[in-house]
């Protein structure tokens, strides 16, 4: 009886051992993502024409929008138009018209998140002659782990390890099942 509680007692421990890798692992994302949200705001300002510039933008994933702060040296339109992230597939998008006056704009643009990411494309009339877009990302898409399907690199060690220790708790339950000797079938 002692041994059974035991053994049930080790392996109710490697259970708890393998379910409790997999909350530490979605924390290290969360850590993660928290660390691109709060970006260096550097890379933030880009003109959209010879006139228009960004000065500077964020997203905000309660509303589902993009905040650009515009400035205007002439009164334009500003196009705002969902985008798709990169890779392949399809969806339909929204698009935002917004007239800007001389000077400093605060706009809107709708643009939901798809996988995590949320893209919009920027245009004025004076960009599309001159034939160029701002395209604007939130986020990352994804940490570039290659194992991260699997948990990431502490989910792939935490399996191989209870898979071993679980196989070693197997062998030694066979071996003291056959204490008496092992049992030749006839």
């Amino acid at each position: 009886m002692k041994r059974i509680f035991s053994a049930l007692l080790v392996t109710a421990v490697a259970l708890t051992m393998c379910i409790g890798a997999v909350p530490v692992q979605a924390q290290e994302n969360t850590t993660n993502q928290t660390t691109a949200v709060e970006q260096d705001n550097a890379n933030r300002t880009m003109r959209i024409d010879s006139t228009t510039t960004i000065t500077s933008w964020h997203y905000d994933a309660s509303s589902q929008q993009f905040v650009l702060q515009v400035e205007a040296e002439i009164p334009t339109t500003l196009t705002g138009a969902e985008s798709l992230p990169r890779g392949e597939g399809m969806r339909s998008a929204g698009i935002k018209q917004t007239q800007l006056y001389t000077g400093s704009n605060t706009v809107s643009v709708p643009a939901q998140q798809f996988e995590g990411v949320a893209v919009i494309s920027v245009t004025t009339p004076k960009s599309i002659q001159e034939e160029r877009q701002v395209i604007i990302q939130s986020g990352e898409r994804g940490d570039n782990n290659p194992l991260s399907t699997l948990g990431g690199t502490s989910g792939v060690f935490t399996g191989v390890l209870s898979t071993v220790f679980l196989s070693l708790l197997a062998a030694g339950f066979v071996v003291w099942r056959e204490s008496n000797g092992v049992e030749v079938a006839d």
